[in-house]
């Protein structure tokens, strides 16, 4: 049992680590996230160190984000485990997937007054020593398509997304949006980690039948559709998408040409049998549509 409350045991039949998850473990692990949101908004001259070893240094505090972010992992894969220790045990597997999530979102809000250096090392190791920022990327995709799927269909207005899913999509963006400040090289995985789509979902294709590539930037502008389902979601979702783009410029051209597309390609012109296309240049040209 280590600081996130987690027990692991070795699954002999399928080579897998499996969580045990206990309710005792949940309050445990909820106290420790109280601790830290206290710390977190305390701003004041005198405030307390970070709880997760902020007073033993920077070393300490990347060793616990490190082991944090095992137990997601290991956590993840358990919650697919349809097999119990004791009934509603995989309700505390996800209970205590999304406890340690909102701590890792947490423990990385850490601006430029508190504690900011030991903090933005943390950011940096998580993304290069880690695969915490493609994994939750990809989760976040898998959630995405989830909701589109469930409201085909639905008016904006009318959207409606679970309380567990409200949760789930919260702490991924809030996750993405504080391990990416000011951290380009997080900022740049954000970009390039591809994000398949959902078997649900028809991947679009290029003019040349080519599956057109999504990357976690995609997925987490498609957040802000979400905003009358989870009025939350949205509001993190702006916070996180300036965290991704701020001074990184291939991520704002990302963003700039996809607005642009959205602006020039309407229904109009494919009513005509044309389309428009952005050269490298970012030059509009009018072509016919194959």
């Amino acid at each position: 049992v280590g600081v996130s409350g987690v027990s692991t045991v070795e699954d002999s039949s399928s080579d897998r680590i499996a969580a045990i998850i206990t309710p005792e473990q949940i309050v445990l692990l909820h106290c420790i996230a109280s601790s830290l949101d206290d710390w977190a908004g305390d701003t004041s001259a005198g405030a307390a160190a970070c709880p997760l070893g902020g007073a033993l240094g920077q070393q300490t505090i990347i060793s616990s984000c490190k082991f944090l972010a095992q137990q997601v992992k290991v956590l993840k894969h358990s919650i697919s485990d349809h097999t119990e220790a004791y009934e509603g045990e995989k309700d505390c597997r996800i209970s205590a997937y999304l406890s340690i999530l909102e701590m890792l979102a947490t423990v990385l809000s850490s601006d430029d007054s508190n504690e900011a250096r030991n903090h933005a090392f943390c950011r940096i190791y998580l993304g290069k020593e880690t695969s915490l920022v493609s994994d939750t990327v990809v989760e976040l995709g898998v959630l995405v398509d989830k909701l589109s799927v469930s409201n085909r269909g639905v008016k904006a207005r009318e959207l409606v997304i679970d309380s567990n899913d409200q949760r789930l999509a919260v702490v991924l963006v809030r996750l993405i949006g504080n391990i990416c400040y000011k951290c380009v090289s997080n900022q740049d995985l954000v970009r390039e980690t591809p994000v398949p789509f959902s078997d649900s979902i028809p991947a679009p294709v290029s003019d040349d039948g080519s599956v057109i590539f999504r990357s976690g930037l995609h997925v987490l502008l498609s957040c802000t559709s979400f905003s009358y389902g989870c009025f939350t979601l949205r509001e993190w979702a702006l916070v996180a998408i300036r965290n991704v783009l701020d001074d990184n410029k291939q991520n704002q051209e990302v963003v700039a040409q996809l607005e642009a597309q959205k602006t020039v390609d309407t229904p109009e012109l494919n009513k005509l049998g044309v389309k428009t296309v952005i050269d490298e240049q970012g030059k509009v040209r009018v072509e016919p549509r194959s």
